[in-house]
């Protein structure tokens, strides 16, 4: 869960996040929610779409992702309410070496929880095989907040205190909250400005809460936290691999809680 102050600024290491790493490269395990009977949920063209679309946005970051396995989890219960059930769900063969991915079906409203920021865990269901709502949670389990975070307090419009609040990253514009603003084309809704005079948040930073199908950028500030925190944080050490043999093994073939706009 989040919490606050924040350890990076309580270690001295934000909002500069100068890490001695040029790049991470992080073990993933997919947990595949079925019915208890082992029909439903995603097919592999469909798990594959996802990996690939984080696996691209994650490489702004200069992370990369590994496959440390996949398996099915038919659980009817878990499969009807993934989001609901998010808590036994992580407790579901969790790894000590990898991100746990529990992705559930592609209906219904898209919903995504991690486990915390950092985490080491997240669910994600919902018609979401186009976008980039998994490289989104992911960035919380790397220790993204979102772009509207309030914990550590409000950021200034003009990002003057942008390295003690809002999602600690300075070169992140001030985000006032962009569920509700954004259009279909990724514009602005016409009386945006006029009620957050000052704001000019970026809809397409992957990290805001705006229509995900806009979705498509981390910031260079975002990559150097994620490099501090995966450098930094206990919990994402064993996540990182230091020898590996290639890349992703299926391509061949407040925090937490989130309803994404698509």
């Amino acid at each position: 869960m989040t919490t606050s102050p924040d350890s990076l600024v309580v270690t001295g290491k934000a909002p500069a996040y100068n890490s001695s790493i040029s790049y991470a490269e992080i073990n993933c395990f997919i947990h595949v929610l079925r019915e208890s009977d082992g029909t439903g949920g995603l097919s592999q063209a469909q798990i594959d779409s996802m990996i690939l679309t984080a696996e691209y946005d994650l490489n702004s970051l200069d992370v990369y992702l590994y496959s440390a396995g996949q398996e099915d989890l038919p659980n009817s219960t878990y499969f009807n309410d993934p989001d609901g059930n998010a808590q036994a769900i992580f407790a579901e063969n969790p790894h000590t070496n990898a991100i746990d991915i529990y992705l559930g079906p592609a209906s219904g409203q898209a919903k995504g929880r991690a486990s915390g920021i950092p985490g080491s865990a997240l669910v994600l269901t919902g018609s979401l095989t186009s976008y980039s709502a998994l490289s989104h949670l992911l960035g919380n389990c790397l220790g993204l907040y979102s772009t509207d975070e309030i914990l550590f307090g409000v950021e200034n419009p003009d990002g003057s205190n942008g390295g003690s609040a809002g999602d600690l990253v300075p070169d992140t514009e001030a985000d006032p909250v962009l569920t509700g603003w954004v259009e279909g084309d990724c514009s602005f809704s016409s009386s945006f400005f006029s009620t957050y005079p000052g704001y000019s948040p970026d809809p397409e930073n992957i990290m805001s809460n705006g229509r995900m199908v806009c979705w498509s950028t981390f910031s260079a500030g975002q990559r150097a936290r994620v490099l501090t925190a995966v450098e930094t944080y206990s919990l994402l050490e064993d996540l990182v691999r230091i020898n590996h043999p290639g890349g992703w093994s299926s391509l061949a073939q407040h925090v937490g809680f989130y309803i994404l706009e698509v």
